[in-house]
């Protein structure tokens, strides 16, 4: 993985240092928008891998803060995602999970990648 930036990691700590639902929202907000390298070094962090080029300790500890919380947003996501689909595969027939789809669009549960995948 390339190393974190200076930016990157000064705006981890800037996120660390919040409460706990401005972390989440933040997160949650530009989750689709962060590097995927950002996202698997916090993601190894929350269980205690920290990237090996120098970092200070307090560094290792927002990293580790916001990847935690990461990975729980992450894990919330995938489950209501599984749901989801569970949802639509016990539909059986046509006419109902085309009904369980509209709701579930209705709902914001998917969105237009859906129906293109």
């Amino acid at each position: 993985l390339p190393p974190l930036t200076p930016e990157e990691l000064t705006l981890i700590s800037q996120i660390a240092q919040t409460d706990e639902s401005s972390l989440d929202s933040f997160l949650m907000t530009n989750l689709s928008n962060m590097p995927s390298h950002v996202i698997l070094t916090l993601r190894n962090a929350s269980e205690g891998t920290l990237p090996s080029y120098a970092l200070t300790e307090e560094q290792g500890k927002h990293l580790e803060t916001v990847g935690k919380a990461l990975v729980t947003i992450m894990d919330t996501n995938l489950q209501a995602g599984r749901d989801l689909l569970k949802t639509f595969l016990s539909c059986g027939e046509i006419r109902k999970l085309d009904a369980a789809i509209g709701k579930a669009m209705k709902e914001n549960k998917i969105d237009m990648a859906f129906f293109t995948v």
